[in-house]
């Protein structure tokens, strides 16, 4: 995709988490991603599907999207999901190992505060990571603002490049009454 002929950069929304240590500790690095493509979840993981129910005087089945046993499959779809995508942006860590989380194994992605909890990660920290995971994975209205003013002072910039005086001479002018003096 170009823009105004130029390449767009393939460049996932990324950033970085820095967990300072004051005791003279290593700070700790995660590095986080956009997910871009969910289709892997999707394949093994498929949405459910709402139960069918016929409501009287109606020719065709609608989807009953109020069944409780379909309320809450969606829900435990939903966080599997989520936790699918704080793993999946978690891998922009360059050597992040799990010890108890496996990719491959969605009934481990539940012990992902646990590992953290082993680290000595408090919840604010915790908190702090989902925070990034959340924000490159989404937009919201700081985001959004901070990006248009970036655009508009670029545009300032451009505005300020162009010549502000012709760059050639007037071959005529206007004549008017005479000046008083």
């Amino acid at each position: 995709m170009k823009i105004k002929g130029k390449e767009l950069p393939f460049r996932p929304s990324r950033a970085v988490v820095v967990l300072p240590r004051s005791d003279g500790g290593d700070d700790i690095h995660f590095w986080v991603q956009a997910v871009l493509d969910y289709s892997e979840f999707f394949k093994q993981f498929p949405a459910p599907n709402p139960p069918y129910k016929k409501l009287p005087g109606q020719k065709d089945s609608t989807p009953d999207f109020t069944d409780p046993d379909y309320r809450k499959a969606i829900e435990e779809w939903s966080s599997l999901k989520g936790k699918w995508m704080i793993l999946k942006s978690m891998e922009a860590t360059e050597g992040l190992e799990w010890s108890q989380v496996k990719m491959n194994d969605q009934t481990t992605w539940g012990k992902i505060d646990e590992e953290f909890r082993s680290i000595g990660l408090s919840e604010y920290e915790v908190q702090r990571i989902y925070n990034e995971i959340l924000s490159v994975n989404s937009l919201d209205g700081k985001q959004i603002e901070e990006a248009r003013k970036r655009f508009f002072a670029q545009l300032q910039q451009e505005r300020n490049a162009l010549p502000t005086s012709p760059t050639v001479a007037q071959v005529n002018t206007p004549s008017g009454a005479p000046a008083k003096g």
